[in-house]
């Protein structure tokens, strides 16, 4: 399964490809947390979210989820922690 996040300009220099990253998903399982990696960073920052705020700036980064993951569907929300103890997504 494939996590799309957005990161915060000042996060994204700590956010490197092939990272380790753990999620959990907030309502279903909020005590299971899941394994995965970060799989791409975006290089320049998401055109969407500049709408509604033109000064963020977030770029787009997927997550590959290795664990397996128990009914999911898509569309479901879902937190995100990196190893990095100072990685957070927006």
């Amino acid at each position: 399964m494939k996590l799309q996040l957005r990161i915060h300009e000042s996060h994204i220099n700590q956010c490197i490809s092939a990272n380790k990253a753990f999620v959990r998903s907030g309502m279903r399982w909020p005590d299971q947390r899941f394994q995965g990696e970060v799989n791409k960073v975006g290089v320049v920052p998401d055109s969407q979210s500049r709408w509604s705020n033109p000064n963020l700036k977030v770029y787009a980064t997927e997550i590959l989820v290795t664990d397996k993951l128990p009914d999911v569907k898509p569309g479901v929300s879902a937190r995100q922690k990196s190893s990095s103890p100072t990685w957070r997504a927006c």
